[in-house]
């Protein structure tokens, strides 16, 4: 099969032999993706008629998701639907005329003969079309400012009102929301946690959050003897999964699960679960992905060889009927595979030391067993955006488990992502960076540039280690330079970016992943409030009101609503300063554990060179450790102790609270 790189020079022989050209967007962990490449493309009949009529361009999704997020638009105008591998057929200037998802090699084939003869037959007829789904796909993201600014209230009112189509929807038996298959939705869930924590732990989207979470622990999407989450499961009960395991999931639920310990959530026995699965879920990120440059592969394969030498999904994971489960756990039948997954039994003990827990002799094990076993494919390209969010749930993992491994594994992805993704000034962010590479490829999109920027501010409330500070207010100050439109929005690719799309695309909806537009919104909130930037919150705001006039279904916003609840808190900085690290660094962690909620700022250093220079830090450093209590610039009197601080931060937030 004659594939070519995505890029200027196909699509530039394309004009000139004006042929039509087929675009395939898959990626290395997709089990159809490979299905189709078996039974298409490395067809010898098949790959002929394709090299003979067409130009064809094979696209990794990971590596170009800019392409990948146009294209799906298009094919869900076309077809209502969507999913990978994702094929296309475009005209010589890169807009699709047709386009579908997975085909059998015979209907492929006829598929793309009715495209061919209708181009030699009617060319008027695919280029009218062609321009309007192009205008579509365009008008499919594209938002327009409000000529009138909101006010924080109206803001806040979009989010109720969108709460409450949304939340008839819960799935109140199983988790998460109605039917299948079903993802974890990480940003959703962050949601519900911050939602939970303003409506205390007896609200409804306390006891839903704590519902989800506690079966997709239990459930077959966890992989109980490896470690680690498989990226959704196919059925309501989280029970069966599909095998692939990806870097930016397993990131953001290491979040996601921190996130509630911090809060609380849950009865001891919930947490006590939870705390063993973020460790297992960290060490699995570090032993299965961690590459010995400090960053992290993307993802592993849902096929793997069984014993026969048989490629198939699931292999590596599922057991035959025949053995035996171990202790507080049991076998949930995969029809499809004729086996079974591990699941946890509701209900059992789940003490971390008993049987039930991480030191079970069975699960062991199962584990030394299966290693022997053909392992599936490791993709191990770095991708910025995924590395972040990798680096997010450390960040989290280390806030609420206190484990130093954790803050050490996400320093090093962060130096990495910093020396080999980004220009030092910031005017730059790479895509991809491939083991063994020299240097990394791609431009990185919106999604990568407001990552990363996002990652430095969770190391820098990690840490206190400045140069955090100072490198994501550099890739910040030029990811608005390279995105900006002309109205202030914020488009997918930059504006030196020299792979041309058929359409420009704003990256506005939250998903499986945060978009790129939230993520810099909360962002320009956060630095803005930290280094005393106004414009920047105002422009956080404005972004704000423009992604609520797009959104029309709250999980496609749960980042936005977050930065909306956000925005109406009371606005608390908390400072601790010292002349001793491990004094700083012990208070920090005390006092992230009590209050590690998304509107405090924190910052401090145990040394002048170590503390940057913002309006509450300025002639404060002393030689004794202190913190500092501040909102919104005004501070109390200086606390020498943690239950000072408690105490002084339980009476600002209570009176805040009474307020409003």
């Amino acid at each position: 099969m004659d594939w070519h790189p995505w890029g200027k020079a196909i699509w530039e022989r394309a004009e000139a032999e004006q042929r039509l050209v087929i675009v395939s967007i898959g990626y290395s962990t997709c089990h159809w993706c490979h299905v189709m490449e078996r039974e298409s493309f490395e067809n010898a009949a098949v790959a002929d008629f394709m090299n003979a009529h067409f130009l064809s361009i094979k696209v990794d999704r990971e590596e170009h998701p800019e392409v990948d997020s146009a294209y799906m638009t298009a094919v869900q105008l076309m077809t209502r639907q969507g999913g990978w591998p994702l094929n296309v057929v475009c005209l010589p200037d890169s807009r699709p005329v047709w386009g579908g998802t997975y085909f059998p090699a015979e209907r492929w084939v006829a598929q793309l003969r009715a495209v061919r003869q209708g181009w030699q037959e009617n060319r008027e007829a695919f280029i009218e079309y062609a321009d309007k789904l192009a205008s579509g796909v365009a008008a499919a993201s594209l938002v327009t400012p409000p000529k009138e600014p909101k006010d924080e209230r109206a803001g806040m009112a979009w989010v109720e009102s969108q709460w409450a189509e949304w939340q008839p929807h819960w799935d109140l038996k199983f988790g998460g929301q109605q039917g299948a298959p079903k993802f974890p939705m990480p940003p959703t869930l962050n949601l519900l946690i911050t939602q939970a924590g303003q409506e205390g732990p007896s609200s409804a989207a306390a006891k839903h959050l704590v519902r989800t979470l506690c079966l997709i622990e239990a459930g077959g999407i966890h992989d109980h003897v490896g470690g680690g989450f498989a990226r959704y499961a196919v059925d309501e009960r989280w029970r069966i999964p599909h095998f692939e395991k990806m870097l930016c999931d397993n990131g953001q639920l290491l979040e996601v699960f921190s996130r509630a310990l911090l809060m609380g959530l849950g009865t001891a026995e919930d947490r006590n679960l939870w705390h063993m699965t973020v460790c297992q879920t960290a060490d699995w990120m570090d032993r299965e992905l961690g590459r010995k440059d400090g960053a992290f592969g993307s993802g592993l394969d849902a096929d793997s060889p069984d014993e026969n030498g048989h490629i198939g999904e699931g292999c590596f994971y599922v057991w035959p009927v025949e053995e035996p489960a171990p202790l507080g756990f049991e076998w949930a039948a995969h029809e499809d595979l004729s086996g079974q997954v591990l699941i946890r039994q509701l209900g059992s003990d789940l003490n971390p030391h008993s049987n039930g827990g991480a030191s079970n002799p069975r699960l062991a094990s199962l584990r030394r067993r299966r290693d022997r076993r053909p392992r599936p494919v490791t993709d191990w390209k770095a991708i910025t955006a995924w590395n972040a969010l990798a680096i997010r749930g450390l960040t989290a993992c280390y806030r609420a488990l206190g484990r130093d491994e954790d803050a050490l594994r996400a320093r090093r992805a962060g130096h990495f992502l910093l020396d080999h993704l980004a220009h030092p000034d910031g005017t730059f962010v790479y895509r991809v960076h491939h083991l063994g590479c020299l240097s990394a490829t791609g431009h990185g999109c919106l999604a990568d540039w407001a990552a990363l920027v996002s990652a430095c501010r969770c190391l820098y409330e990690c840490t206190f280690e400045t140069h955090w500070l100072e490198r994501g207010e550099k890739l910040l100050t030029h990811l608005l330079e390279a995105f900006s439109d002309d109205q202030g929005m914020l488009n997918m690719v930059a504006k030196s970016s020299p792979h041309s799309i058929f359409a420009q695309q704003q990256d506005w909806e939250d998903g499986v992943m945060p978009s790129g537009g939230s993520e810099a919104a909360l962002n320009l909130w956060w630095f803005g409030r930290l280094l005393d930037k106004p414009q920047w919150i105002e422009r956080s705001r404005a972004l704000l009101t423009a992604a609520q006039a797009q959104i029309q279904w709250l999980p496609n916003g749960a980042q936005w609503a977050e930065l909306a609840w956000i925005l109406q808190q009371p606005q608390v900085e908390i400072g601790i300063l010292g002349g001793h690290a491990a004094e700083v660094q012990t208070l920090r962690k005390t006092l992230q554990q009590s209050f590690g909620w998304s509107h405090i700022i924190w910052y401090g250093g145990h040394a002048a060179e170590c503390v940057p220079q913002t309006p509450w830090t300025q002639g404060r450093l002393s030689h004794t450790t202190t913190i500092f209590i501040c909102q919104a610039g005004v501070c109390q009197l200086p606390c020498h102790t943690t239950q000072q601080a408690i105490a002084s931060l339980e009476e600002l937030l209570s009176k805040a609270d009474q307020s409003t």
